[in-house]
């Protein structure tokens, strides 16, 4: 929290990597994160599977 806390102070993001599950989701969530990562949205994929199509 006080990382979250500080982050906000400093009008920075702040990212909660590794949110596995709805539970870790909801945790960071209520500390105030401005960004989420992790299983719970996607698991990591290789290279030649990412659309190049920018």
């Amino acid at each position: 929290m006080a990382i979250v806390d500080l982050g906000a102070s400093l009008d920075i993001t702040t990212t909660a990597e590794g949110v596995e599950t709805s539970d870790q989701l909801n945790r960071v969530r209520e500390q105030g994160c401005s960004e989420i990562q992790g299983y719970w949205f996607g698991k990591p994929l290789p290279i030649s599977s990412v659309p190049m199509n920018c």
